[in-house]
């Protein structure tokens, strides 16, 4: 590499090396530091998606609902010295509709039948999203599940591809592409 080059050091051990000459004026901005140097450290362990079906009764006469449930099993870590309050988490396909966590109990597969839930599956424990704010301080892991209803959608003409943003009390975005697989 040639040139004129830099090395950006930051706090935790993050290391970046920039060329002044291909990136032009170099502005070190909000928008510089989010993207060289993120809040979160977020790892998704599993990403599956599932058909799922509302009934109108129990005996799962009439479907009055269907679409696609993700479920995401996954860590963040905050990698900053002051502490990051996680409010919400959401989920953005390609067509960018917006979809919220599920914020009560979440089950593997569940089935709405009437006005309750039929579990089929095991329970997915911890709810990430079941009880914010969580407040995250430097190197302190979390570890939970997160769990989307996209309404309205067949899951034999949908790309389970997304955009897991995880929002903070200040509003910014903690963004992670995501690739589900069905299952």
């Amino acid at each position: 590499m040639g040139g004129l080059v830099g090395r950006l050091n930051g706090q935790p051990d993050i290391a970046t090396d920039i060329n002044f000459e291909s990136r032009g004026p170099v502005v070190i901005d909000s928008q510089f530091i989010a993207n060289y140097y993120p809040k979160l450290k977020v790892d998704i362990h599993e990403a599956k998606a599932h058909s799922y079906f509302e009934f109108k009764t129990d005996n799962h006469w009439g479907v009055t609902g269907s679409g696609v449930l993700v479920n995401l099993n996954l860590s963040f870590e905050n990698q900053r010295d002051t502490v990051v309050k996680i409010r919400e988490y959401k989920l953005i396909d390609k067509f960018g509709r917006i979809t919220f966590a599920e914020t009560d109990y979440i089950w593997e597969k569940p089935i709405k039948a009437g006005l309750r839930i039929v579990n089929s599956g095991r329970e997915l424990i911890p709810n990430l999203a079941q009880h914010p704010p969580i407040d995250s301080y430097r190197k302190n892991p979390h570890e939970g599940w997160l769990q989307f209803k996209i309404k309205g959608v067949s899951s034999n003409q949908y790309e389970p591809v997304f955009t897991l943003l995880i929002q903070d009390e200040l509003a910014e975005q903690h963004q992670t592409d995501i690739v589900a697989a069905y299952s």
